[in-house]
């Protein structure tokens, strides 16, 4: 059985690739907006941060 984390980053990466709104992609996937929203932003703080410049080697 996946767990809660799984499933809900599971949620997240499917609506990104789908095109809809959060509110639409909850209405179709019978999710609560709100617990989509909370998990969302768990899993954001989750993902590792990527230096918005890059660094030059050899200059």
């Amino acid at each position: 059985m996946k767990s809660t984390r799984t499933r809900w980053a599971a949620h997240v990466a499917a609506w990104q690739s789908s095109g809809l709104s959060q509110s639409a992609y909850c209405r179709r996937q019978g999710l609560s907006l709100a617990s989509f929203g909370y998990w969302r932003r768990q899993l954001r703080k989750r993902l590792p941060t990527t230096p918005v410049f890059p660094v030059a080697s050899g200059v």
